[in-house]
């Protein structure tokens, strides 16, 4: 029987991405962690001490969670009052906004104003981060009630269904509607900076403008239109019709890494299946720096694009190449071609290209389509409307038989592994495979348990309480 394991959201060393909201006794808000669209890649990252962490600890530690269910809610704040005695790596953008600039600035959120927030959003990041870290507070190309407007439009279109506890609610979501509101411009100056441009405010103005509106009418993700999105320290370009990066990946991002990968000492070699962006795979060749990635797409744009994603996150192609096939199909079809020249002529060897021989690989990662036809149609249209209904339901063939799609990852990607005990001693208690899932979990346990090459077969949660991925080892 599989083992169903909860993780909680914050681990010693990372911060994960994520929507929930922390509350003190008073109303204020402790953390809301940024929004998944982020501003900057994150080149630098900063160790707080114990000076630095101590106040906000304390808070998060006292903190009342909510949007999530009373069970979660128990296990985030056991977990944040564990990590109060740890000094956290914070793996966070280059600039705004830190932890602690969060926790000053949730304060002034009471007044509801979105002037307000604006301001301390500087002003507490300025005075909290070390002067390499600071961030010049740039005069804004929007007046305060157009950031006030641009907001409550956000909210309405965005926020407000996701209000819990009454006012104190309203103003976490406002909170998050008026720095959405920054994102865009921030990104919008970067962009015009980085192509050669001036800052015309009148210019500005009108590309947020257009922005808020694609986000509230067109309902376009805001990873579209900042156009990347902050992964696990990666800078992820994004682009349609490929899935914007989610939190819940991350999560597992970070507890395969942190728990596993980051102690190998020889390179490793580790196959993504359904690549996407290349999130998954870019993430574990940046953090795992012994990790050798090959990662594999059926669509021709997320093929493109995760290589894109690994060049800009400065992974040399010897350490990532991504490929077009159908699940296993292309790298079956390579793998039997290199298994008959090799017995026709034993001294011959590969003719280039991406090579993935039989029982080569030390980990497969897969984030394949797991949302349910019914499901789908029930999405919102952030969803439905821009991100590719292959990469979430499958292919025509398949958005029906979905279990097939678990079954290849199961059988065929068992061919493909190396036996656990053979890899090498930092690895051997790692997972072989991991596989994101839904609703389907305990059916996915389930086939991966009655296959006898599987052991270990393990069900783990996300933020919410929901299982999110199975992990299980190679016999």
């Amino acid at each position: 029987m599989h083992r169903l394991l909860s993780v909680a959201c914050r681990t010693r060393k990372h911060h994960y991405s994520s929507t929930i909201l922390a509350f003190t006794s008073s109303g204020a808000l402790v953390e809301s962690v940024r929004y998944q669209g982020g501003i900057r890649p994150p080149d630098n990252n900063y160790v707080s001490t114990a000076a630095d962490q101590t106040d906000e600890e304390k808070m998060i530690a006292n903190a009342v969670f909510v949007d999530v269910n009373p069970e979660m809610a128990r296990k985030l704040q056991a977990a944040a009052a564990a990590a109060a005695a740890a000094p956290h790596h914070h793996a966070t953008n280059v600039a705004p906004p830190s932890d602690d600039a969060s926790t000053a600035a949730a304060d002034v959120v009471a007044s509801s104003t979105v002037e307000q927030v604006d301001d301390a959003y500087f002003d507490v990041n300025a005075g909290i981060l070390p002067p390499n870290r600071r961030a010049a507070r740039p005069e804004s190309s929007l007046t305060t009630q157009e950031r006030r407007t641009l907001s409550e439009m956000l909210y309405e279109t965005h926020y407000k269904t996701e209000v819990r506890n009454g006012s104190e609610g309203v103003k976490a979501m406002m909170y998050q509607s008026a720095l959405e509101v920054k994102f865009i411009e921030e990104a919008i100056e970067a962009d015009i900076l980085e192509k050669g441009g001036s800052r015309d405010p009148t210019v500005v103005r009108q590309r947020i403008k257009r922005a808020v509106l694609e986000r509230c009418d067109l309902h376009k993700p805001l990873s579209y239109i900042i156009g990347y999105q902050p992964f696990y320290g990666c800078h992820i370009n994004c682009a349609q019709p490929l899935l914007c990066p989610r939190p819940e990946t991350e999560m597992w991002c970070h507890w395969l890494v942190n728990n596993f990968l980051e102690d190998a000492t020889e390179p490793f070699h580790v196959l993504d299946m359904c690549s996407g962006t290349g999130c998954v795979g870019v993430s574990i060749a940046k953090n795992a720096p012994q990790a050798q990635v090959v990662a594999v797409d059926i669509l021709p744009e997320a093929v493109k694009m995760s290589n894109i994603n690994a060049t800009r996150n400065k992974i040399p192609n010897e350490r990532y190449q991504c490929i077009q096939s159908d699940m296993f199909a292309a790298l079956e079809e390579q793998a039997a071609t290199a298994a008959a020249q090799q017995e026709a002529s034993p001294s011959s060897s590969s003719s280039g290209g991406v090579s993935v021989p039989y029982g080569s690989v030390d980990l497969i990662v897969s984030n394949p389509p797991y949302i349910l036809p019914n499901q789908y149609e029930d999405l919102p249209k952030t969803i439905t409307h821009w991100e590719s209904k292959v990469a979430l339901v499958g292919d025509a063939s398949r958005e029906d038989r979905q279990y097939t799609y678990f079954q290849d990852l199961c059988e065929k990607g068992a061919k493909f592994l190396k036996p656990a005990g053979s890899r090498q001693e930092p690895l051997r208690r790692a997972p072989s495979m991991i596989i994101e899932i839904g609703i389907q979990g305990e059916k996915v346990a389930s086939i991966m348990e009655k296959h006898p090459d599987w052991i270990d077969v393990e069900l783990h949660t996300d933020f919410a309480g929901q299982p999110r991925w199975v992990s299980a080892r190679r016999r």
